[in-house]
């Protein structure tokens, strides 16, 4: 083993915190770190922090609801994107610029995430030609929504300036659940399978999706399970194509649950002001006189009682009633920009991605065999066509609702000019009150409020509850209103047997969570299909980790998967192998001698290599980082016929330069970058971390002058 000398510090830096999760970015020069305290904070190399995302509120902690904790991170492979496993199931990701959580890319999981590891998935150029077209696979650009542009916070981002193709860098998330469940997910974002393991520590799926491979413990002997699936390997494009499909019809139910939310937000501004000025006087009258009754009497007869005209005279000036008619009207109007601008340009999206889906789904051999069933996608296309009926319906109330309240607002204007001597004359010039005014007041007053007599308007709030609705609406058909027969009437009539049916009895808010219910047992569907195709081949024994804490480390190449295991002991390393061609076909290691020193901590670096942490000697107790190179190694031996009896190769030649932690004593996180050329080692009792540039190395007087210059900054 060669002397230590040592490689150029990048970094050397006390942490305030203990590092639990530690993973350098595969394309830039970056860190990111997860502390014990609930915060992810990204670095560069040098240590000038980028961000830092915590999850406490205003940055103190909340004892009675603990913030969740990260258990687990991980890197897209592009670096484009972190992704960060909680405690609390979901697994979030986050633009590397600003660490905004990118909320439509949030997955929910049943329990706290332990493990994740992203990596590429590689698609031949033949299979992926045959899903390329000219036309971009992303949805048409959406109409902004108001509300997101004053809520906006830095925990939160929709900006998808990185949403590309999925065929363009497919990739695979696996994600470890602490109950033991494992999932597999294109673009960390459509779960297309899920595996149950007992005692799991890690998992990797190859290259090209045919092999799983998970390790775990079971009676304190470390095991690796092994899966295979023809059809997941044999359909990686098509499941990268349906990716891009789930993606975008995910995107637009965010959308149209966000669209529904913003009028439901300027529904309660209506009632409050309503509320605010006319409930006041509801609440003043005394039974029998009701609201209704006051104002279809001011109507009908041009009576007003004491109590209005009490109401008109010291409760409202001129300006105030036109500013509260200009508001509430504001407000419908925003309501009905919602749902002709955002809710209709969404749902004809949604229809043309299931459209597209159906006919994904009807080409069985490519797509049909992974689940993907077209009577589940026409059915939710079919509930798509109920949804724009109902937006087409509601579109309709509004403008009715806007119509009747500007009349009814012309009553109240009008009343309370003539309470100010105003001439009759003068009043119809400035109003223009006519019979179809007259018509609609009684419309607003016997339909749009509650029929109890209470000031509740419920025309157009019944349809952002998630109920039935209370008032049925009737939609004039086009021939009464003189017109030629339109598409809603054509859907009502004999077009529903063929296309859309219409659902009079619902609201807006339960056709979309129909909608939502389809898809997802559509998409359910394929995973329950895919699931279907994995099949075990075996589990093997490896070691006995009686009393330890296991150290693995995996690597995943376009070719195949490699575990690095420290046996008890730390004076082995077992390198193991998947080998797919010829007679030595299965699971193969090498156990490998590194020499004299006890390894403490193993983590690849690529295929080049291994990073070691070595112990230090009773003498100096001081830890060692070195790399071991893997050149020349071959694994022959059968991982079925037990790893440790087998003759260890003496590899300690194969051991570079070692490069002296002066500080510490008990390094608890490694991580490497191949892309870079860097490691990055923690200490949890000393709480320091050290960035070491391996494509560097010092002499023994550099490293001697670089140990003088060392400081103790705190980050």
């Amino acid at each position: 083993m060669a002397q230590a000398k040592g490689f150029r510090v990048v970094s050397d830096k006390a942490t305030s915190q203990n590092v639990v999760l530690m993973r350098i970015s595969p394309k830039m020069d970056l860190i990111a770190l997860g502390f014990e305290t609930g915060d992810v904070s990204l670095h560069r190399l040098a240590w000038h922090r980028v961000w830092m995302h915590t999850s406490h509120k205003n940055g103190e902690p909340n004892r009675e609801s603990p913030p969740p904790k990260p258990g687990a991170i991980a890197w897209r492979p592009d670096g484009r994107s972190l992704a960060i496993g909680w405690n609390d199931g979901n697994v979030t990701q986050h633009d590397i610029e600003t660490g905004h959580r990118r909320k439509e890319k949030t997955t929910k999981f049943d329990s706290p995430i332990v493990y994740m590891n992203w990596q590429r998935h590689r698609v031949s150029n033949e299979t992926r030609s045959l899903y390329r077209t000219d036309e971009p696979t992303s949805l048409l650009d959406l109409p902004p929504l108001e509300a997101e542009d004053d809520s906006k916070t830095n925990e939160d981002d929709d900006d998808d300036d990185d949403d590309r193709s999925v065929d363009d860098d497919p990739s695979v998330l696996v994600v470890l659940e602490e109950a033991g469940k494992f999932s597999f997910s294109f673009m960390g974002e459509f779960v297309f399978c899920s595996l149950f393991a007992s005692n799991p520590l890690c998992g990797a799926v190859s290259a090209d999706g045919r092999h799983l491979t998970i390790v775990g413990v079971e009676d304190s002997r470390l095991s690796v399970g092994r899966y295979r699936s023809d059809l997941i390997g044999s359909r990686g494009a098509e499941l990268a194509h349906l990716t891009v499909q789930y993606k975008n019809i995910g995107r637009l139910l965010a959308y149209m649950e966000s669209s529904i939310g913003a009028m439901h937000d300027a529904w309660d501004n209506i009632l409050v002001q309503l509320d605010g000025k006319l409930g006041k006087f509801a609440d003043s009258l005394s039974p029998p006189k009701t609201f209704q009754g006051e104002f279809l009497s001011l109507l009908t007869r041009g009576v007003m009682s004491l109590e209005l005209q009490s109401f008109l005279l010291n409760d409202l000036t001129e300006r105030s009633l036109k500013k509260f008619g200009t508001s509430i009207q504001t407000s419908y109007t925003s309501i009905l920009k919602l749902a002709l601008g955002n809710l209709t340009v969404a749902g004809q999206q949604m229809i043309a991605q299931l459209s597209h889906l159906l006919g994904m789904a009807r080409w069985y051999e490519q797509f049909g065999v992974l689940g993907l069933a077209d009577n589940l996608v026409n059915a939710c296309l079919h509930r798509a066509g109920s949804l724009m009926l109902k937006i087409e319906e509601l579109n309709h109330v509004i403008k009715t609702s806007v119509r009747n309240l500007d009349s009814f607002f012309k009553l109240l204007y009008k009343a309370f000019l003539q309470l100010q001597d105003v001439p009759t004359q003068r009043v119809v010039e400035v109003l223009n009150f006519s019979d179809m005014d007259v018509l609609h007041v009684a419309d607003f007053l016997t339909e749009e409020l509650k029929s109890e007599g209470s000031l509740k308007l419920e025309r157009v709030g019944q349809y952002l509850q998630n109920s039935d609705l209370v008032k049925r609406i009737d939609i004039p058909s086009a021939a009464s209103r003189g017109m030629a027969v339109g598409w809603t009437d054509f859907m009502k009539g004999k077009g529903k047997d063929v296309f859309f049916q219409d659902l009079p009895g619902k609201s807006l808010v339960q056709c979309l969570s129909a909608l939502r219910g389809g898809i997802d047992i559509m998409f359910k569907e394929v995973g329950r299909v895919v699931n279907g195709s994995v099949h075990s081949i075996g589990v093997h024994d490896i070691c006995d980790v009686r009393g330890i804490e296991p150290c693995v480390s995996v690597l995943v190449t376009d070719s195949t998967e490699e575990l690095a295991v420290i046996e008890p002991g730390g004076e082995r390393v077992l390198l193991i192998r998947r080998k797919d061609s010829g007679e030595g076909s299965g699971l193969r290691f090498a156990r490998l001698d590194v020499g004299d020193r006890k390894v403490s901590r193993v983590s690849f670096y690529g295929s080049k290599g291994l990073g070691l942490i070595f112990d230090g000697k009773e003498e100096r107790r001081r830890q060692d980082f070195g790399l071991l190179s893997l050149d020349g190694i071959e694994t022959t031996g059968r991982v079925e016929s037990g790893c440790t009896e087998s003759d260890a190769i003496d590899v300690s030649a194969n051991v570079g330069q070692l490069h002296q932690l002066p500080r510490f004593e008990s390094a608890t996180r490694l991580c490497l970058g191949v892309e870079r050329g860097v490691a990055a080692v923690f200490s949890r009792k000393d709480r320091r971390v050290v960035v070491l540039d391996l494509e560097v190395e010092l002499s023994s007087s550099d490293e001697d002058e670089d140990d003088e210059d060392k400081d103790d900054d705190e980050r």
